[in-house]
């Protein structure tokens, strides 16, 4: 029995950023399938960048970091403030701060 030779496409993230630049170019008339070609994904990439086009613009201007490339959020909000309060505290004083340290405050 032959095995079939299916290639399966690298999954490719975008980032935030590109992602509003694709939203811009998609607004000054550019085709989904010409910037599909531009970033190397599939034309099905832009469609749903397309259809989430409020919640990137919204989550672009919340948060300082559009080299993200996912939106994900934390899931206690409180936490991660408080956390990193006392992150920027420790580091104001120029004390070091290592992973397992922080995992612990958390």
């Amino acid at each position: 029995m032959a095995l079939s030779s299916v290639s399966k496409r690298k999954q490719k993230f975008i980032t935030i950023e590109s992602k509003v630049e694709i939203l811009n170019r998609l607004a000054k008339g550019e085709s989904a399938t010409s910037l599909a070609k531009f970033y190397h994904v599939g034309k099905s990439t832009i469609t749903d960048i397309k259809n989430k086009k409020k919640d990137i613009l919204r989550f672009a201007s919340n948060d300082g970091s559009k080299k993200r490339k996912t939106m994900r959020t934390a899931k206690d909000a409180t936490l991660d403030d408080a956390v990193f309060l006392w992150f920027t505290q420790r580091r104001s004083v120029g004390e070091p701060i290592s992973g397992p340290l922080l995992c612990e405050k958390a």
